[in-house]
Order: C-alpha cells, then sequence, then structure tokens
C-alpha cells in the first residue's frame, strides 16, 4: 500500500495519475527547472568559453561556476523564511524577475568582478525557482516520476545548449548565452501558476507522516529511529552525488582538450552525453515509485563509478565519449530517486529546503575543488579519484541512515 495514494494532489486532474501529478504542475516543475538549471547542466561549454574569452585561470574560472551554484544554495534559507509571508507562486515570480535582471546585465558586464555578482545574483533567482520546482514536485502524487520529467527537462535543454552554444560564442560570446537564459524565463513567467501552493505541498507532508506513523505502528517498518538521522544520512548523499558530477562535468571539456581531441569532437561528445542521458531520466519517471528504490540508488551510483574510472584513463575519443555519456546516464537515473527519498522524509518542509542547499553545495563545491586540483596540478586521474572516493562515501551515508532510522521509506529501511 504506497503513501502516495493516500494523498489527495493531483490524483483527481486528467492525466495527474500518468505524469505523477496535474499536468500544469508537472510543465512548470520540468520547463522552468530546465531553464534555471540550463547554465549548470551546460558547464562544459560555459566554462571552455569565460577561460578562453578571458584567459581564466581553472581556479578563476572555477569560482565563476562557484559564486553561482553557492548563491542557488543559500537562497533556499530564504525560501524557507519567505515562504511564511508570502505565496510560493509570488517568490517564483519575483525569482524569474532577479534572474532575467541579472542575466542581462551579465551580458553587459564590464569586469570580472561585475559578471561575478551578476552570476551571483543570478542564482539567487534560480536557486528560488528550483526549490520551489523540487517542493511542487514534493507535494505531487507520485513525486519519482515529476522528479523525472525535471532531469528530463534539464537534459534536453543542456544538450541542446551544449550542440548550439559553440555558434552562439563565435557571434556573441559568453554574453549570447547570458541573453539567452534571460528571454527564455522571462516567456517561461506565466508557468507560475502551475506551482503547486504552500498549502498543498504541507497536506502532502502532514498525509506521508501520518501514513509512515501507522506503517511504524504496524510493523511496517524494521526500526524506529529519529527522522534527523534519516534526513542528515540522505542529506550527505545528496551532497556527495552532486559534488562528485559537477566537479568532473564542468571540466569534461578540459579533459577532451588534455587527451588531445578536436574541439568539435568533445563538444559532440558532450551533447550526445546529453542527449542519451535521456535515457536514464525517462526510465526514472516511468518506474516512479517503486519498492526497489534502493537498488536503483546504488545503480546510479555504480555507473558513476564507472564513468569516473572511464574519464580517468580517456586518452582515447571513444573512452572520453563513453566516460561522459555514463557520467551523464548516473546523474539523469539516479538524482530522481535521491531527491524523492528526501521528499519521503518529509515533503515540502524542511528537508526539501535542506535537500536545495546540499544540491547547491555540491554544484558549487564540484567545480571548486576540480579546478583548484587542477591548479595544483594533480591532474584528471586524481579528480575522478576524489570523486569516487566521494561516491563510496555517499553509500556508507545511505547504508548508516538505513541501520539507524526508520523514516527511510519500507524499501530503505527494511532489513535486508
Amino acid at each position: 500500500m504506497g503513501v502516495e495514494k493516500n494523498l489527495p494532489i493531483a490524483a483527481a486532474a486528467p492525466g495527474g495519475e500518468l505524469l505523477g501529478g496535474p499536468p500544469l504542475t508537472v510543465v512548470a516543475v520540468t520547463l522552468r527547472g530546465a531553464i534555471a538549471g540550463f547554465s549548470l547542466g551546460t558547464q562544459p561549454a560555459v566554462a571552455a568559453q569565460l577561460a578562453g574569452e578571458f584567459h581564466l585561470t581553472g581556479r578563476a574560472t572555477a569560482l565563476l561556476l562557484a559564486v553561482e551554484g553557492a548563491a542557488a544554495m543559500l537562497t533556499s534559507l530564504l525560501v524557507f523564511w519567505g515562504a511564511r509571508m508570502v505565496s510560493a507562486r509570488t517568490l517564483a515570480c519575483a525569482a524569474s524577475v532577479i534572474f532575467v535582471l541579472a542575466n542581462l546585465l551579465a551580458s553587459r558586464y564590464q569586469s570580472y568582478e561585475a559578471l561575478l555578482f551578476c552570476r551571483a545574483l543570478a542564482g539567487l533567482g534560480s536557486g528560488t525557482v528550483m526549490i520551489i520546482s523540487l517542493m511542487s514536485a514534493a507535494g505531487c502524487s507520485n513525486p519519482e516520476r515529476v522528479y523525472g520529467g525535471w532531469i528530463v527537462g534539464q537534459t534536453l535543454a543542456s544538450a541542446a545548449g551544449l550542440y548550439f552554444l559553440p555558434t552562439l560564442f563565435s557571434y556573441h560570446g559568453i554574453a549570447g548565452a547570458y541573453f539567452l537564459m534571460a528571454m527564455a524565463m522571462l516567456l517561461a513567467i506565466p508557468l507560475v501558476s502551475g506551482f503547486n501552493s504552500s498549502r498543498a505541498c504541507r497536506a502532502a507532508n502532514d498525509a506521508r507522516i501520518q501514513s509512515a506513523l501507522e506503517l511504524s505502528r504496524g510493523g511496517g517498518y524494521a526500526r524506529v529511529g529519529p527522522r534527523w538521522i534519516a534526513a542528515a544520512c540522505s542529506l550527505l548523499a545528496l551532497f556527495l552525488f552532486y559534488t562528485s558530477i559537477a566537479g568532473i562535468w564542468a571540466f569534461a571539456a578540459s579533459r577532451g582538450a588534455a587527451a588531445h581531441l578536436p574541439s568539435e569532437q568533445v563538444a559532440a561528445d558532450l551533447s550526445t552525453a546529453n542527449i542519451v542521458s535521456l535515457l536514464g531520466a525517462l526510465l526514472a519517471a516511468w518506474i516512479g515509485h517503486s519498492a526497489r528504490r534502493q537498488q536503483f540508488i546504488l545503480a546510479g551510483h555504480l555507473l558513476l563509478a564507472l564513468a569516473l574510472l572511464l574519464f580517468a584513463i580517456a586518452d582515447a575519443e571513444p573512452i572520453f565519449a563513453a566516460s561522459v555519456i555514463l557520467l551523464q546516464i548516473a546523474w539523469a537515473f539516479g538524482a530522481p530517486f535521491l531527491l524523492s527519498l528526501n521528499a519521503a522524509i518529509e515533503p515540502g518542509g524542511s528537508v526539501m529546503i535542506t535537500a536545495n542547499i546540499a544540491l547547491g553545495a555540491g554544484l558549487a563545491a564540484g567545480p571548486l575543488l576540480t579546478g583548484f586540483m587542477l591548479d595544483m596540478h594533480c591532474g584528471f586521474v586524481l579528480a575522478a579519484a576524489t570523486s569516487g572516493a566521494m561516491i563510496a562515501m555517499g553509500l556508507l551515508a545511505l547504508w548508516s541512515g538505513t541501520r539507524a532510522s526508520s523514516y527511510l521509506p519500507p524499501d530503505i529501511g527494511a532489513a535486508s
């Protein structure tokens, strides 16, 4: 008996069960999430363009990328405070305006410092849109399926960006990408009406917690432990998962250059990786809520480990292509299940707010760590090994959480 079936949200909407939630909510989460995460998904192309256009070091390039991710992380605290005063839809609308203005300003930058400020401001806007998208998805009847759609949207946008951005850069430089993001978000502002209200998310939260208590009393969980243990372990796993991926993905183009691969071939491989990763995202969306979520999370981590191994030895084009393709498939398939795991603990509440902080922290820390290692001449092998150690730590954290707490879902918390 799934917990989600007890929720009144999305069940009555036409197509809601098939999509995982109300169609307008799924569209809003998918499209606006894709726009907000566009610069993060196209980091290899953006990082290479920034470094070439401004003659930046790896550390300076990484700082630009990390500032945007860090701002997106910190904005979660503002959303947690602001949601008590205004509606989620009003916050999303305000964040969209900030995002548009920040990207327009970035397209007219005058200095490196000014660009840093603009990217931080853009991060505040995109982070707000992201957390409201995640909260809305958590309030749907089948969060895994909606998270899958969220990943599909970002994957499609990133694939298109990696394919077309080099051409755009040749005419307009990095300013062309920032202007494109501003216009896309401007056109998507009306979609804020599709976001679930804070009240709906709280209703989903209350229903799932009540069902969890009933399952616990009825023996549905193998052991009882405090919710904070489950939350801490799942959040740590999410942070490490995103850190390991972001650090490698941001410098994937540099890895291809180090292997003396043609830049056109590297760009084609990165775009292909995004397109092929749709298979992982669509599979996660099709599976939706499943009693085998634990195995799917493990599969995503193992795919990532294989991708990192290939990345470390990617001295030939086929190995490089296989590494970035597996990297993106691992992210597209594993992320929805990790996010739904956090939603299952306390959907629409503080855990999902903190999940966006963990996600943003990973996106900021990954490029910064890898950029620092490359500047210290540690090389890509050590960078890949560091990422591999982080995903192993993430799996250990999830295992520890399942042994200590009953607030993880039955498929995670049950004794093996």
